[in-house]
């Protein structure tokens, strides 16, 4: 999975007839899957994350104009599948790190001050016995209120991690079934009363649509979102959750603002050129 093929070699552990190898992998893995910007270290740095595979590796960012300066490198039991920033207590406190692998297992990341080493906070198993995994890979939604963190990673099935008060998760996980069985992507919106999801499906007839849903935790059940069901574009592929409530739908050829009622779009190319959509960061903290 990395940029540089790995090598690898044999080590005979005994002598003929009989011969056992051993198989060893020569380079760490070096292509980035994941990354993102947290205050990990402390309330007043700026980090930047980047997950490569079965690797973690914290970085400083110098405000002085020299870069990167690199913190830690911690190797993970299992390949990274998601990877987002939970931050339950605001400004002035360090960020935690949720993250979850292509094994169905997830953790809770923090950083220890005193030791300088990364510390679990939480984690756990959220495997199914049943189930057909998704083709879109495993998708990660945090609720901006930090009630709850969501993972979709079985078709027709979302499972919802709850969050305490303090912003630690519960032990406990459930899944909610879903209507939209080929969803392309989903978030949770800001500023609403209820945990409310915004989802991006494609129907049988290849028609894409923008839906939300609201989460009853209690009931363990999905519900009817505050939004109608609206069709977007044929080749709408990711959803933007904006600080200050709706989303965005990017698209080979816009980029289109949805709150509930109103809808913006912004054509991408003025030549009317297909855009393909890598990666996206928020440059203001208040979008």
């Amino acid at each position: 999975r990395g940029a540089v093929r790995p090598r690898a070699f044999t080590v005979p552990l005994s002598s003929p007839p009989m011969s056992w190898n051993y198989t060893v992998t020569a380079h760490r893995p070096s292509a980035v899957s994941h990354a993102v910007t947290a205050a990990f270290t402390g309330p007043d740095d700026l980090n930047l994350i980047v997950a490569k595979s079965t690797r973690l590796e914290v970085h400083a960012v110098d405000g002085s104009g020299e870069g990167l300066r690199p913190l830690l490198d911690v190797p993970l039991y299992g390949r990274v599948a998601t990877l987002e920033v939970w931050r339950p207590h605001g400004a002035g406190h360090p960020d935690l790190i949720f993250l979850s692998t292509e094994r169905y297992r997830f953790a809770l990341l923090a950083y220890d001050a005193e030791s300088g080493e990364i510390v679990t906070k939480a984690a756990g198993d959220v495997s199914d016995k049943t189930g057909r995994p998704c083709d879109c890979g495993q998708i990660a939604a945090l609720d901006p209120q930090h009630r709850l963190l969501g993972l979709h990673m079985y078709d027709g099935l979302f499972k919802i991690i709850p969050a305490l008060a303090g912003g630690t998760l519960r032990s406990e996980a459930f899944n909610v079934r879903m209507e939209e069985l080929y969803l392309l992507d989903l978030c949770f919106l800001a500023g609403t009363p209820r945990p409310t999801l915004a989802t991006l499906h494609e129907d049988s007839k290849h028609q894409r649509y923008l839906k939300t849903h609201e989460v009853a935790v209690r009931d363990k059940a999905l519900s009817d979102g505050p939004w109608p069901q609206v069709a977007v574009e044929a080749s709408a592929s990711q959803l933007i959750a904006l600080p200050f409530g709706g989303v965005l739908v990017l698209s080979e050829h816009s980029v289109a603002c949805h709150s509930g009622g109103a809808v913006r779009a912004h054509q991408v190319s003025a030549s009317g050129a297909p855009t393909l959509f890598r990666a996206h960061g928020r440059v203001d903290p208040d979008g």
